[in-house]
């Protein structure tokens, strides 16, 4: 279907409905003839239906077979005016210059298969009920690439390898979609992590009690209760520690500190 806009005129509309056919002629005389002789050829205005492409998908499905031989990244395409009919099956690529990469030669790009298991976002109706997120729900993204603990706010949910990710934004999520492997071995939690504060505030002297009666302390209590009763004796032995630290011979107090 072609849209002919010119102003209503009878002989430009002739014209340009004859100069439409001509070019939809052509493409389809090019897809046969490149069909025929076993190349990559693109579908876009061939006016193949939903049903007809998905009939034909090859195992890449809607994954870039360019963008992961050359970049090892995993992209999904949506652009319809970059899909390549190959051997009888489709491929879709993610950009017009990755394209024109695989027309030229097809096969060095298909040595690469795609992943069997590739990252999945939770619906909502997963996501009401939160499964146990791996790295204790910190973001593997920020944790590779900035080295922050950072928890995302669970809107971007990833299922993969039957484990499941908290990713911190959409740009945080279109990461790990393109490279998870890099993100799942290299994010490692610290041996320390920050302590989780309540967003209720503890009462102070309420702990207090707790600790001097011998009563257990929950574990929301314990960083104030650290905070009131051990901080300041910890602060006065490091003190003291310091300023009785003996020298070595020859050292400096910064050196003598650092043996």
């Amino acid at each position: 279907i072609r849209d002919i806009n010119v102003g209503g005129l009878a002989w430009a509309t002739f014209d340009k409905a004859v100069e439409e056919t001509a070019k939809s002629i052509s493409q389809r005389l090019e897809y046969y003839r490149r069909t025929a002789a076993g190349l990559a050829t693109p579908v876009f205005g061939m006016c193949f239906t939903p049903t007809q492409l998905a009939q034909s998908e090859s195992p890449w499905r809607n994954f870039c077979p360019v963008k992961l031989t050359l970049h090892n990244e995993l992209m999904r395409c949506q652009d319809p005016a970059c899909i390549v009919e190959y051997k009888s099956l489709t491929y879709r690529l993610s950009s017009a210059e990755n394209m024109q990469l695989f027309l030229e030669d097809p096969e060095s790009f298909l040595q690469v298969h795609v992943p069997a298991a590739v990252p999945s976002l939770l619906t909502a109706l997963d996501r009401r009920s939160p499964p146990n997120c791996q790295l204790d729900g910190y973001c593997p993204v920020a944790l590779v690439e900035r080295g922050e603990l950072v928890k995302g706010p669970h809107h971007h949910m990833v299922e993969y390898q039957a484990k499941y990710y908290n990713l911190e934004t959409m740009e945080a999520k279109a990461k790990f979609y393109g490279r998870p492997m890099r993100y799942v071995r290299r994010a490692v939690l610290p041996n320390k992590k920050p302590a989780v504060r309540s967003d209720t505030p503890v009462p102070l002297a309420n702990v207090l009690v707790k600790g001097r009666e011998g009563k257990s302390v929950e574990p929301a209590d314990m960083l104030t209760y650290m905070e009131a009763s051990v901080a300041e004796v910890v602060c006065q032995g490091l003190v003291e520690s310091c300023a009785r630290r003996p020298l070595y011979l020859g050292k400096s107090p910064k050196k003598s500190a650092l043996l």
